[in-house]
Order: structure tokens, then C-alpha cells, then sequence
């Protein structure tokens, strides 16, 4: 951040990955604490998979049919972080392995935010909301987005590959969603709506399996 408190854009490090978070790494602050020299690069929409809660009770992707897709927050991962979110994501521990598969990418809704480090974004957004009462920056008062900010929504070139945390064979099968990560995935959502992924598939597509305690998804 720069020194008067204002956001700095960074440009992409020549060396870094691509990290298509669907699940509750769509919470800035848990991003940013996971990998603090993060930037948030983009939506992102992969096609051809679907949300599922799986046996651990926390959120993976399978692969579906044409008419499927998931939304989500693509982050710039620099090299030195990439071993800490592997870690994270239970990769050691064959929870997740990790998969590069191609994203279609669209500019976020707020063109400020954009190509900035997550832990910045976390800190602006959470003094706006401390100045409206507000402690937690995932809280359901947002900063208000013009009109014009919203109708300058733009698609980016191309599609890029991404990687993407997909559960092992192992623990692929539906779950029931676990209390703890049904709250992370709530502020995710929270987060997620935003930056302007798509409210109808928030609300009816991922809605419903966070919220029910029981799913086949």
C-alpha cells in the first residue's frame, strides 16, 4: 500500500501461477492470510465442472456436462508462495490434487481493485467498514459500486490456464458440509458477490448446497 494509504497497482510478476478459487478461498482475508503476496488478477469461469460438497465436508469440482460451470476469484500466486497453498489445500496429505485447467477469464466488477494485492484490498475494505460500523470486512455492508463501474464489466482476452485443487479419488464422494466450512464459504460468498460473479448462480446454483445440511451434489 502506498505511503498516503491508497492502492498501488502492481504488474504481474513474470514468475507466478494462476489460482482459480471456487470454494472458501474466495474469502479475501483467508487468501490473504494463506498467501499475503497474492493479487487479485480476475473472475473466472470454469466450464464443464460442477459444485460439489464432498466427503471431508468442504467444497470440490467434478466434472459435469456442457451445461455446467463454476464461478470464482482468480488470484496471482507468486513462486515463493505456491509450496504454502499446496499445503494448505492438503496436497501432502492427498486431500486435493493439483490441476491445471483452463479458465475463462472477465474483468472484476471495481477496475481499483483489480491487479491488486489481496492483502491490501482486505485492509481499504475493512477501514470502510469500520467506518460504517463494521468490523469484518466480509460483513454484508459493502462499499457502493456505481452504475458506471458496473456497466464497465469487461471480458478479458482469452482464457488462461489456471490451477485448480480437485479432492483425490478418496474423498470425492458427496458429503454433508461441515458447520466450519459452511461460515467460511458464507463470507467467500459475500466476497464473491462483490466482485460481481454471477448472482444468479451464487444464490441458486451455490446457495442451496451451502446452505442445506444435507446434499448429494
Amino acid at each position: 500500500m502506498a505511503p498516503d494509504g491508497h492502492l498501488r497497482s502492481i504488474s504481474d510478476p513474470e514468475s507466478g501461477y494462476l489460482h482459480f478459487a471456487y470454494g472458501s478461498n474466495m474469502h479475501l482475508k483467508q487468501m490473504a492470510q494463506r498467501c499475503p503476496e497474492s493479487v487479485i488478477f480476475a473472475k473466472g469461469a470454469l466450464r464443464n465442472y460442477k459444485w460439489q460438497t464432498n466427503s471431508r465436508g468442504g467444497g470440490n469440482v467434478l466434472l459435469g456436462n456442457a451445461d455446467d460451470v463454476v464461478h470464482g476469484i482468480v488470484f496471482k500466486i507468486p513462486s515463493c508462495e505456491i509450496e504454502a497453498l499446496r499445503r494448505y489445500e492438503g496436497v501432502d496429505k492427498q486431500f486435493f490434487v493439483e490441476q491445471k485447467l483452463v479458465i475463462e477469464l472477465e474483468a472484476i466488477s471495481d477496475p481499483e481493485l483489480s491487479r491488486q494485492k489481496t492483502v491490501d484490498v482486505v485492509e481499504v475494505l475493512a477501514k470502510q467498514n469500520s467506518d460504517h460500523g463494521q468490523h469484518d470486512i466480509s460483513a454484508t455492508m459493502r462499499p457502493a459500486r456505481s452504475n458506471e463501474i458496473c456497466q464497465a464489466e469487461t471480458r478479458l482476452p482469452g482464457s488462461h490456464e489456471a490451477l485448480v485443487y480437485i479432492s483425490t479419488p478418496m474423498y470425492s464422494s458427496p458429503g454433508t458440509i461441515r458447520d466450519e466450512y459452511r461460515r467460511r464459504m458464507q463470507l467467500a460468498i459475500a466476497d464473491a458477490r462483490f466482485f460481481g460473479l454471477s448472482e444468479d448462480y451464487l444464490t441458486c446454483s451455490l446457495g442451496p448446497l451451502i446452505s442445506c445440511k444435507d446434499t448429494d451434489a
